[in-house]
């Protein structure tokens, strides 16, 4: 089963992808930006990375964290620092 998480950001479109045997996959408008087949993660380290230029001609870039629980993955989304997206973290 894959799970994704969708977040607009500065009229780009951030996607995380997770699936048990696919790995994480980080989107930004629709190109690959990154890619994890690892089982194991930490919170303390970045899992997925990837930037972009937003609307007002800056980069952006995204980190995702991501931190295990018993039997799935909590995932913390951040944009320049600030937070975007916590599910399950």
């Amino acid at each position: 089963m894959q799970s994704p998480w969708i977040i607009k950001r500065s009229d780009s479109e951030i996607r995380l992808l997770n699936s048990w045997f696919g790995g994480a996959k980080l989107y930004i408008d629709s190109d690959l930006k990154d890619f994890n087949n690892s089982k194991l993660a930490s919170s303390k380290t970045t899992f997925l990375s990837g930037s972009f230029v937003n609307k007002c001609g800056e980069r952006e870039v995204v980190e995702v964290f991501a931190k295990p629980n018993l039997l799935t993955v909590g995932f913390l989304i951040t944009s320049n620092g600030d937070e975007v997206l916590r599910e399950k973290y």
